[in-house]
């Protein structure tokens, strides 16, 4: 049991994909670390009690001598702060750790600290969602993107994977063919047909990680030269450029260029593939 006599400091970042945490104390030194299951957005069917299950899996992982942290930084994509989903993430947070102080944000702001280690600049972020944030010299911010994937998240996994099984639906539709981006997705997927795939995401056999992770497929055909890929990516990378530009103008600048870091799986070159140079 790692023991401990100052004040501790919790931080979490919940994405869709998994959830993250770690227990540090005054030095810095990390004294637990803690990983749980991905989150949905609070205000979804379900997505409250998966707030609350993830901080009860995280606060069994990192207690101390049965001290609560003195301080719970979270940074949760199920909440957009300043909208009625930030209320329900405060609530989740004090039930789980009531007689800490506590911060609840976005995970947008602790993607922007990793990619520029609490500098000016911009964190582009695309994993299985998107999202831009820009803080400039003076603390200003702007976020674009993250609205989830119903309405927003280009550049995301799940823009690439959703487009990739649109297309090869068409395709099935009219040819009762399939090209190489759809034949790697009923493979990946263990799906018979084409068909099998909406019909398992709607019954909830797939779900939207499952349809992100096929970007990973996507984006290796693209590396590889198939124009369908280099065409779906190509169209991603367009729509994630724009909200970057939109985040970046949105802001003054005492010095520019702005530094954009890269942020994700997408970012980072998966399967070969970029989305922003």
């Amino acid at each position: 049991m790692t023991e401990t006599h100052g004040p501790t400091f919790l931080g979490l970042d919940g994405g869709q994909t998994g959830t993250r945490a770690a227990l540090v104390d005054a030095r810095g030194v990390v004294l637990r670390r803690a990983t749980a299951g991905g989150l949905v957005h609070a205000l979804r069917p379900g997505g409250t009690e998966r707030l609350r299950d993830v901080f009860a899996e995280v606060r069994a992982q990192v207690e101390v001598d049965g001290r609560a942290p003195d301080v719970v930084f979270l940074g949760l994509t199920a909440i957009v702060p300043g909208q009625s989903s930030e209320p329900v993430g405060i609530a989740a947070a004090e039930a789980a750790w009531p007689a800490s102080r506590r911060i609840v944000e976005g995970d947008g702001i602790v993607a922007w600290a990793g990619a520029t280690g609490g500098a000016p600049g911009v964190a582009a972020m695309a994993g299985t969602g998107s999202l831009v944030v820009a803080v400039n010299e003076r603390g200003e911010r702007a976020d674009t993107g993250g609205w989830a994937y119903v309405f927003g998240d280009a550049g995301s996994g799940w823009q690439i994977g959703a487009e990739a099984v649109r297309r090869m639906l068409r395709r099935w539709d009219r040819e009762r063919s399939l090209d190489a981006v759809g034949s790697a997705i009923v493979h990946e997927l263990g799906a018979a047909t084409p068909a099998d795939v909406p019909d398992r995401f709607y019954d909830g056999e797939l779900d939207t990680a499952a349809i992100a992770h096929l970007a990973r497929v996507v984006l290796g055909l693209a590396a590889a030269g198939d124009a369908e890929a280099r065409t779906i990516v190509g169209r991603a990378a367009a729509d994630f450029s724009v909200d970057v530009a939109a985040a970046i103008d949105r802001l003054t600048w005492e010095r520019e260029p702005v530094r954009v870091g890269r942020v994700g799986d997408l970012v980072a070159g998966a399967g070969g593939g970029r989305l922003v140079a």
